[in-house]
């Protein structure tokens, strides 16, 4: 593994019409000493407050990484389907980085503006959660083709294997290791998870990380999985573009309302960083226009 693969992220200038909330920062993926340079995730990378998000870099396989980028509609798309409906530029970018897993480090973007929200949603690497391989190995299609695990076979054997127990024995130290290891035991087992229920599997690990290994998880749990009972009737209507955007966005401040109502605003902050009653729109409606992005699909 000799190639650098940096995660970045700028803040985006817009408000959201009428609800007037501010949309999570956009993240990228720069690889500097390779061409071309940028990982776009869905959107761009051209800002003057583009800043290296730290704990978001790797040495890893640029070739690798290219083989995800997978336009769907928007450019870069990380090979796992449409923006909004399978994850946003978050979930993106950490696919791009996991060519550069490093096992006891795991280069994600999570120092990225309101991270969290987007990773209670849609999980560290998008749903549904399988890398998929290059292009030639599937034929043309409009649709997504299915997840498939070859490619992580390859990111296995660059990243090497991790150790399970060293992980899970530093908290909160190797969250994200922890978040690598769980996927790298998935990722053996070689059959369809639900991605419902390894996001869940993540948002604990985040609240043993975050509050304390003691801390009870089943109420966070229960919120949680409303917000994805809501998200998914979102996703089975015939809502598209920015409609469906901001009906995911209402589902998005329900979930961080709930949470802050039951933490309490210091465990709310320490839990998802972000600053009491701070809210967020998950998804860009304006880019959910452009992708075209639809409740029903794959």
């Amino acid at each position: 593994m000799s190639d650098l693969l940096e995660g970045w992220s700028f803040p985006v200038s817009e408000t959201i019409p009428i609800s007037g909330l501010k949309i999570l920062d956009h993240t990228f993926v720069k690889a500097p000493n390779n061409g071309p340079a940028y990982f776009n995730c869905f959107g761009r990378h051209e800002s003057p407050k583009a800043h290296r998000l730290e704990g978001a870099s790797g040495m890893g396989s640029y070739a690798v990484a290219n083989c995800y980028r997978l336009p769907f509609v928007l450019p870069d798309a990380a090979g796992f389907g449409v923006y909004a409906r399978h994850g946003v530029c978050h979930q993106a970018a950490n696919r791009f980085l996991w060519s550069a897993c490093g096992w006891l480090t795991g280069p994600t973007v999570h120092d990225a503006q309101a991270y969290y929200l987007s990773f209670s949603i849609y999980g560290t690497y998008g749903r549904p959660l399988w890398v998929l391989p290059p292009p030639a190995f599937f034929p043309p299609s409009p649709e997504p083709p299915p997840d498939f695990a070859a490619i992580y076979a390859k990111c296995n054997l660059l990243g090497g294997t991790p150790s399970v127990e060293e992980d899970r024995s530093a908290v909160p130290k190797q969250f994200h290791g922890r978040i690598i290891a769980l996927h790298q035991q998935l990722h053996a087992k070689q059959v369809a998870h639900d991605p419902n229920v390894v996001i869940n599997e993540e948002l604990r690990l985040l609240v043993e990380a975050h509050l304390g290994a003691d801390f009870e998880f089943g109420r966070i749990q229960e919120i949680r999985s409303g917000a994805l009972q809501r998200a998914n009737k979102v996703a089975t209507s015939d809502l598209r573009g920015a409609a469906f955007a901001n009906e995911i966005n209402v589902v998005a401040v329900e979930y961080l309302d709930g949470m802050e109502k039951h933490l309490g605003s210091e465990n709310y902050s320490r839990l998802l960083k972000i600053p009491p009653r701070e809210r967020y729109a998950l998804v860009d409606p304006g880019l959910a226009e452009q992708a075209g992005s639809r409740g029903t699909g794959a």
